[in-house]
């Protein structure tokens, strides 16, 4: 597709691979919040105890994540 489209981009050809990291990093942070749910949720269906140091990281880490995607 950007063997057609290549000619035309010019000198913006930079802007289209950015954009492209730039989608890749948001794609990246909207998928990892649903999987550090997933790492809180398993451990207290299964009865675990875990320290709240554990929670406090992964929240964070989902809050994180939330921040990249929204920017």
């Amino acid at each position: 597709m950007f063997k057609k489209v290549k000619p035309y981009m010019g000198e913006y050809i930079k802007y289209t691979y950015g954009a492209l990291a730039i989608m890749f990093v948001a794609l990246i942070a909207s998928a990892v919040p649903f999987f550090l749910v997933y790492r809180i949720i398993k451990p207290l269906l299964e009865g675990e105890k875990l320290s709240a140091g554990y929670y406090t990281w992964h929240i964070a880490f989902i809050f994180i994540c939330l921040l990249v995607y929204a920017i």
